[in-house]
């Protein structure tokens, strides 16, 4: 971005480049994915106390839900790509 163009633009463009990848990238992707040391326990404990635990992400969707099923998170709040497309 560089500064030469808005987030929503930015954002769109890097997702167009994704046009005609195959859905099995997700898995291949969330396979990838590593929890720092210790993201369990600490959720863990959080939950027992009463705090409610979110994941908010600038990636997608499948990714934010992966990691929050993983921590046991309330809440997962991340990118689709049709919201990206469908904003004005």
């Amino acid at each position: 971005m560089q500064g030469q163009i808005d987030f929503q633009e930015s954002l769109r463009r890097r997702v167009a480049l994704l046009e005609g990848t195959p859905t099995t990238v997700y898995e291949a992707v969330r396979q990838k994915l590593v929890l720092q040391d210790g993201a369990k326990l600490l959720c863990s404990r959080l939950k027992r106390l009463g705090y409610k635990l979110a994941v908010l992400s600038g990636g997608f969707i499948p990714f934010a839900k992966y990691v929050q099923s993983e921590l046991g998170l309330d809440y997962a709040f991340s990118n689709t790509v049709s919201t990206i497309f469908n904003k004005s």
